[in-house]
């Protein structure tokens, strides 16, 4: 009985990742500290992310994430880090990440300031994957790098 209940949880659970559909925002993301090297260079002011649905047949959802560079001369730019299966939000865990879930995967995306750059990473895990010796965890990959 327990089994049966489990499962259907498991399917509910699934079903509403997959038909639930947030409105594609802006998720803003402000950078900790930034140097200012002359009152005349433009420098980071902050990220944000961009995930517009570009699939959807009934089957597959697929998304396309971006991250948007902002820049201190109020200007932008957008760049394409992955297309992906599902949709994605905000990571409540990281106020810097994106969270995109379908069908038992998890990808998970984060900036993380290294030096004289940001690295946009990105991490891709199975649902309830055990972790053994021949199957390690997952670990973040870097996608691209951002200099400051």
């Amino acid at each position: 009985m327990k089994t049966i209940l489990s499962i259907v949880g498991l399917v509910v659970i699934i079903g509403l990742i997959l038909f639930y559909q947030p409105e594609v925002a802006e998720t803003p993301v402000q950078v900790d500290s930034v140097e200012e090297k002359s009152s005349e260079a433009r420098s980071i002011t902050g990220f944000s992310w961009e995930n517009p649905v570009i699939q959807e047949d009934g089957v597959t959802i697929k998304s396309e994430v971006y991250i948007v560079t902002h820049y201190s001369d109020e200007t932008s730019e957008k760049e394409r880090v992955d297309t992906i299966e599902g949709t994605c939000n905000a990571d409540p865990n990281d106020e810097r990440g994106l969270i995109c879930f379908y069908a038992g995967l998890l990808n998970t995306f984060r900036i993380v300031e290294e030096g004289n750059a940001y690295l946009i990473q990105q991490k891709t895990s199975e649902e309830a994957s055990p972790y053994n010796e021949r199957d390690p965890l997952p670990v973040f990959e870097t996608k691209m790098t951002i200099e400051k």
